[in-house]
């Protein structure tokens, strides 16, 4: 190869090469003036708009249904059962009488210990008269009044004995199913029915000792079960017990719930929401509004731009993430305390897409949010 081909060679190389770079800085170049133009579409969402207003504290919580009055009955005396005259699962009102013990012995005795009492009380008059005149020893006196005293207290232990052997309902309630059949012996204690007062429940449940300034006797406690999930019954505080668990730190309350209707029996679990006298003043969000995270709860807040979209139809508003705590719930709607003011528009919607400064329009119409305040 001679010296100017080699020349002209180098030349055509450099000369590829300069068109090269200069093509790949004139497209970073118009690449980078692009993306400086390039905005990302708006994201559309729906919103509502923070209104404060005062909410009710609210305590929630777990109970039990117990009976205001149970019972296991049982014998205070041994004997055979002679009739039984309820039926299980019967309601039975109080002095009704349940279970007869055979008493004939003992109605033997009675006769027996009445005409005790009798002779008695005749040699008793006898010999009081007779000693007015002198004409008895006191001695004798004494031994008559004794001899009265000690057959009245036999015809009494005998009269009680036959009272027991009649088992009655102490109060007015439900009778569970019967433990004992005609013809079994039974002795003091040996349960023959449980007997509960199910016109009357109490309602049992535990809550923090810290919520002791929110408790008092009177207040309207709502109670929710899962056999009724769609009625709330009203109870009452009836007693705040006087010491917490020393364990779980926690208080026991009983709230009283009619049930004449039967709708509950001892045993049930159910949720309970007492209704205290306290105010809180927050702004109710729905709960869809909230981002919950374990670094803290937050929203995003819109601010309008003078911008608009290309076809002018809507404005365009600026992304804010704000942290906020959540008081309380209601329902669908949290309460929140903080961030937020009168009049904020909050984002309901598409969160995850959304960052600090990202622009959005607001588009109401696509998903209606009901929510206590204005839209």
């Amino acid at each position: 190869m001679t010296r100017t081909m080699k020349i002209s060679t180098s030349v055509f190389v450099a000369a590829v090469v300069v068109l090269i770079f200069g093509y790949q800085q004139l497209k970073t170049k118009v690449t980078a003036e692009r993306l400086a133009k390039y905005h990302s579409p708006p994201i559309s969402v729906t919103t509502v708009k923070a209104k404060e207003t005062v909410w009710t504290t609210e305590l929630d919580a777990v109970g039990t249904v117990i009976a205001s009055q149970g019972v296991e009955v049982t014998p205070q005396v041994s004997g055979q059962v002679a009739n039984i005259n309820f039926k299980s699962g019967e309601k039975v009102n109080k002095g009704d009488l349940l279970i007869q013990l055979d008493d004939s012995l003992e109605q033997s005795n009675l006769s027996s210990s009445k005409a005790a009492v009798t002779l008695a009380a005749l040699n008793y008059e006898r010999q009081r008269e007779l000693r007015k005149t002198r004409n008895t020893s006191q001695e004798d006196l004494d031994r008559a009044t004794a001899k009265l005293a000690q057959d009245q207290a036999t015809l009494e232990s005998i009269q009680t004995t036959i009272k027991y052997m009649a088992i009655k309902a102490p109060f007015d309630g439900v009778a569970g199913i019967r433990e004992v059949n005609v013809g079994d012996y039974l002795t003091p204690g040996q349960p023959i029915v449980s007997l509960q007062n199910l016109d009357k429940l109490f309602v049992d449940f535990t809550t923090p000792a810290t919520n002791i300034g929110l408790l008092k006797v009177g207040l309207k406690v709502l109670i929710n079960s899962a056999a009724y999930p769609d009625v709330h019954f009203v109870s009452t505080i009836v007693a705040i017990d006087s010491n917490a668990d020393t364990s779980s730190r926690n208080i026991t309350v009983r709230t009283l719930l009619d049930n004449q209707n039967g709708d509950f029996v001892p045993g049930m679990y159910v949720n309970v929401k007492v209704l205290t006298e306290a105010k809180t003043n927050l702004v109710p969000l729905p709960n869809v509004a909230i981002t919950y995270t374990l670094y803290g709860d937050s929203v995003f807040v819109l601010t309008a731009t003078d911008k608009k979209t290309d076809d002018g139809k809507f404005t365009l508003y600026s992304a804010k993430r704000k942290t906020v705590k959540v008081a309380m719930f209601q329902g669908k709607e949290a309460g929140v305390i903080g961030g937020i003011k009168d009049g904020d528009i909050i984002v309901t919607s598409n969160q995850q897409q959304l960052k600090d400064g990202a622009m959005v329009i607001v588009n109401n119409k696509v998903v209606e949010t009901k929510v206590t305040g204005e839209q």
